[in-house]
Parts: structure tokens; C-alpha cells; sequence
């Protein structure tokens, strides 16, 4: 074994301990403990793969571990998945999505189970007389190609997840930014090897562009453990970690913040600014009479809400009365009317922020609210 595949192997050894580290770590949820050990198990157990691969040391070892990679391939994309659907708040483990997310690696024991469970005396004599082929229903190219589709597929709808439910809310979160740039890395170093092997330019045994992408997931992964363990095991903890990083050096005290947010909750209240379809947040921070800056600071910590969602909870809090006003006043509501008159532009907007804090559309609301009044 040379000093490059020492190296390799080192990755292994750490992306093993941070799984065990991880797992047992007092913080956190307890899914998000056992997802991220399984993700770093497969690494280790892949990274670990591809060394003895390389060094030949036990051919037995190679014989007995041939296409289990399949099975860590399978994994990476969901794993990933569901991990960003929880810090985004979308996850919802249902057993047909849990069933859906688990297809890859059902069409991997569909088609490799049996073989995965043969001796290595069986597989040693179907490798010598070149049988292998007639043994495995889908070649071995072909289930990497699939496996492979799968796993780009896998990253393409994660970095829309975090780039549509994430990004714009929070523009300071590196470490997720992070994480999501280099799985993308990783599942794309995945598809140049498979295109590189088909076309020839490569070899099997030259698949060190993945394990170097694996590698450096890895030292990622290692680095926020140490710095932020937060971020990887409770995702609850995403918002302190926003705000240490984009208000650690506004110079507002705790005591000063405090005093805006009452100054911010009584001109809500008694001038209700948010009626204003135009409303802005430097319009805001003008009747605060302090910055932007510190106006939005307030806002993220104290309600946990960017500008928009604070402001829209309101409107749709004020529509809420409407509703319920007039239908107790024997008029039917007239929803167009009510939307512009607390503050929306349009109909969209309206239904959409209404589903989201109320949970249902304002005829149901009314209806149940009746129901139950």
C-alpha cells in the first residue's frame, strides 16, 4: 500500500469516527444521529472499498465485497435527500415517500441480492470461466449507470430544496451551502467517471476522482462537527446558528433588542403599517427610527421569521377577523376584496401565505371556525 492510498484510507478511518462520534453525541434528534451514521458508514465502508480495490492486499476481501458498492450508491442520494428536507422543514416520513426513496436500493437486491450471498468459491469459478455475465441479470455497467442517474437526480432536487426554501431566507448559511456544493460535487465526479469508463479514457481501478470527491465530503463533514456540531445533528438549532453568523457583529446589545421588539410589536399593533401593500423594510425601519440592518436583526430573532413572513403573518392574522366578522354578520366575505384591503396584491400570494400559517384556505377556515364556535 503506497502513500497515497495510506492517505485515502485515512478518510475512512475518520469518516468512521465521526459516524460513531455522531451518533452517540448527547445533542441532537435522534434521527438526525442515525441518518448521518448511516451516510458516514457508507462513506467509510466505500472509501474503504476502493483502497483495497486499488492495493490488491486481500483479493479474497475483493472478491467477497465485488459490487456491494452498489448498495452505499443506492443510499447516498435518499440519505442526502431526506437529511436537507429536514432542515428546510419539508419532511414528512410518510411510508409510501419512505418506500419511493428506498427504490434504488430495492432494484439493487432485486437484481444483485442473490449474488451478494454467494461463496467466494462460487464467485471465484463464475469470474474464472467469465459466467458472470449470464449470473447477473442487469450488467454491472448498467446498474452503475442506474445507480448513478439516481444519485444526480437525488442532488439536482436537494439543491432546488435548499435553493428555493433556503436560500433566500437565509443568505449566510454557509455550512449548508457547503454541504449541497459538494454532494453536487460528488455526484457529478460520479457521473464524469461513469462517462470517462464507458468511453475508455478510464479503467475501473481509475476511479480515484470519487474517492477524492468522497475524501474532501468527508474533511467537510469532520470540520463542521468540530466548529458547529449543531448543524448536522439538530437541525433545530439551524436559526442560532444564522444568527451567529450574520448578527455577531452588529454591536446591538440583548437589552436594546428587547426594547425594539416591544417598539416593533406596539407599532404593529396600534398602526398596523402592514396594511400597506408597498411596505418595505427600510419603510419599516424609518418608523423604528434605526437601521435596516438592526431591523431585520430584531425581526430574526425575536420572531424567527425573515421580513416577508412577519409581515404576512399579520395580514393574514387581520384577514383572519374579517372572515370571521363578517360571516357572523350574515355577509358572505368577499375574498378579493378582504386580500387588498390587508395588505396583498394578489390572489396567489394571499392563498399561498394563508396556507402556510393557517394550514387550510379561508373557506375551510370559516367553516371550521363556525363548526366549533
Amino acid at each position: 500500500m503506497n502513500i497515497w492510498e495510506s492517505t485515502i484510507l485515512f478518510f475512512a478511518f475518520q469518516s468512521l469516527l465521526l459516524a460513531f462520534l455522531i451518533l452517540f453525541s448527547k445533542k441532537g434528534k435522534k434521527e438526525a444521529k442515525w441518518l448521518w451514521f448511516a451516510f458516514m458508514f457508507l462513506f467509510s465502508y466505500h472509501i474503504f472499498y476502493s483502497v483495497m480495490y486499488w492495493s490488491e492486499i486481500i483479493p479474497e476481501l475483493n472478491r467477497k465485497l465485488n459490487y456491494v458498492y452498489f448498495i452505499p450508491l443506492a443510499l447516498y442520494g435518499p440519505l442526502f435527500f431526506i437529511y436537507n428536507q429536514m432542515v428546510t422543514g419539508n419532511w414528512k416520513p410518510k411510508p409510501w415517500r419512505i418506500l419511493l426513496l428506498l427504490t434504488p436500493l430495492i432494484f439493487v437486491f432485486c437484481f444483485y441480492g442473490k449474488y451478494f450471498f454467494l461463496s467466494e468459491y462460487f464467485r471465484r469459478q463464475f469470474q474464472s470461466r467469465q459466467e458472470l455475465h449470464e449470473y447477473l441479470v442487469v450488467a454491472p455497467e448498467q446498474m452503475e449507470n442506474i445507480l448513478v442517474g439516481c444519485l444526480l437526480f437525488f442532488a439536482v432536487i436537494s439543491w432546488l430544496n435548499y435553493y428555493s426554501r433556503i436560500r433566500g431566507k437565509m443568505r449566510k448559511d454557509r455550512w449548508f451551502l457547503y454541504l449541497n456544493v459538494f454532494f453536487m460535487g460528488f455526484s457529478l465526479s460520479w457521473a464524469l467517471y461513469a462517462v470517462l469508463a464507458r468511453t475508455d479514457i478510464l479503467t475501473s481501478r481509475q476511479d480515484y476522482i470519487i474517492t477524492i470527491a468522497m475524501a474532501l465530503l468527508v474533511a467537510l463533514q469532520g470540520y463542521l462537527v468540530r466548529e458547529t456540531p449543531e448543524v448536522l445533528i439538530n437541525w433545530n438549532k439551524l436559526k442560532n446558528l444564522k444568527l451567529f453568523i450574520k448578527y455577531s457583529k452588529t454591536g446591538m446589545s440583548d437589552s436594546v433588542s428587547l426594547e425594539y421588539r416591544k417598539k416593533l410589536m406596539n407599532l404593529m399593533e396600534f398602526e398596523k403599517p402592514y396594511l400597506n401593500p408597498e411596505l418595505k423594510l427600510d419603510d419599516l425601519a424609518q418608523m423604528l427610527g434605526i437601521s435596516r440592518h438592526h431591523t431585520s436583526q430584531v425581526i430574526n430573532q425575536h420572531f424567527d421569521k425573515g421580513f416577508f413572513d412577519f409581515i404576512n403573518e399579520y395580514r393574514i392574522e387581520e384577514a383572519k377577523s374579517i372572515l370571521i366578522n363578517d360571516k357572523m354578520a350574515d355577509e358572505d366575505p368577499n375574498i378579493i376584496e378582504i386580500l387588498y384591503a390587508v395588505g396583498f396584491n394578489n390572489k396567489a400570494s394571499f392563498y399561498k401565505a394563508f396556507k402556510k400559517f393557517v394550514g387550510t384556505s379561508p373557506t375551510n377556515y370559516i367553516n371550521d371556525t363556525l363548526e366549533t364556535a
